[in-house]
């Protein structure tokens, strides 16, 4: 059976052979968001021809000739099969030189592609959130914030803080108030780590979905390890803060209020947010060493800190009791840090997405 010509397929294709994410594509040759090439690979949207250069350009630099003969082969047979009029089929497989045979490829694609009444981009960047992406896996395509992943940020977000608060409740706990002295030691911060860490490697599938009928033992495995080694990172994290007294060693500083606030809760937000990041790193693998990718990949790393130190900030301007404000600072703090971490985590999912959507193993 003849399998439907579209320019998701040739791109496809193309970042297999290749081996860059999606996101080198998006950011350094057509200035996009990444979740913009995402509905471009599932057919929810098309991008404009003005483009079509920037993907050439993509693939000719990150490409070498043995590379673009293997390239062309697979195109030529995916074009031999794809239902074309044999005319048409035999003008793009003689097309020559190989650049312009890639670009005829995605011309065409987008020219059939609008004849059908599919969306095409004008041009304009998407300029959507950390939840804006095509849902693939939940069949609503063209919404730009499935439900689905709305829910998945609120169980994410919000579960790990009412566990916490009932394990506090259920053992006579105080830490939950936060504020100096009622910071959680030994066990109890070990478990406050988990509890933020665990709702968001699942909720979030930190080690990329699982799909299909040929996920295998071993990639269960390699994804259950995943998931438990960014735990782990979040308790270390956990016991680094809190069982190091760092609490202690800023308020020796002699800062005033306010500047030993905003210290101490950027510290809070560096230290736990950072080992579970290291783990998102080693899983994702980035290509990516560009300084674009460098500094994409800074900006994840501080997003928790920064969010973090906002709400404490804000926190400052209040005309409460310290008391009060510290119980406000302290579940501030705790909302930030998991929000960033978890568009951290999304984020990072999302650039491996596409591979795990095409590729048989989702856990690389």
């Amino acid at each position: 059976m003849p399998v439907k010509f579209s320019l998701g397929a040739i791109l496809s294709i193309i970042l297999r052979h290749i081996k860059e994410s999606p996101r080198t594509l998006a950011e350094l040759y057509v200035y996009r968001d990444r979740t913009l090439v995402y509905k471009w690979l599932h057919g929810s949207a098309m991008p404009a021809k003005t483009l079509v250069p920037g993907i050439v350009r993509f693939v000719m630099e990150k490409s070498c000739e043995p590379v673009r003969l293997s390239m062309r082969h697979e195109l030529e047979v995916y074009v031999g099969t794809a239902g074309l009029r044999p005319e048409i089929a035999d003008q793009l497989i003689q097309t020559e030189p190989f650049q312009k045979f890639i670009e005829d490829m995605l011309n065409f694609a987008i020219s059939l592609a609008s004849s059908e009444s599919i969306a095409t981009d004008a041009g304009a960047p998407d300029v959507g959130s950390f939840m804006a992406v095509a849902s693939r896996n939940d069949g609503q395509r063209g919404h730009s914030l499935p439900i689905s992943e709305l829910v998945r940020a609120l169980l994410a977000v919000l579960v790990g803080g009412i566990i916490w608060n009932g394990i506090n409740h259920a053992l006579a706990w105080t830490y939950f108030m936060g504020g100096e002295g009622m910071e959680p030691r030994g066990i109890a911060a070990a478990i406050w780590g988990l509890t933020v860490t665990v709702p968001i490697a699942c909720v979030s599938r930190a080690a990329c979905p699982l799909h299909g009928s040929r996920v295998s033992v071993t990639d269960w495995l390699k994804a259950i390890a995943v998931l438990t080694l960014y735990a782990l990172a979040g308790v270390a994290g956990a016991l680094a803060f809190y069982d190091s007294g760092l609490r202690r060693c800023f308020e020796r500083l002699d800062l005033v209020y306010g500047a030993q606030e905003l210290l101490i809760a950027v510290a809070f937000g560096v230290i736990i947010s950072l080992p579970p990041f290291g783990v998102i790193i080693g899983v994702a693998r980035r290509a990516d060493s560009s300084w674009h990718g460098v500094l994409a990949e800074l900006g994840y790393a501080v997003l928790p800190a920064m969010l973090v130190g906002m709400a404490v900030c804000l926190t400052l301007f209040i005309d409460r009791p310290i008391a009060e404000l510290e119980q406000l600072r302290g579940f501030l703090a705790g909302l930030m840090l998991r929000i960033g971490m978890y568009i951290v985590v999304r984020g990072h999912v999302l650039d491996a997405g596409t591979e795990c959507g095409n590729d048989r193993h989702c856990v690389r």
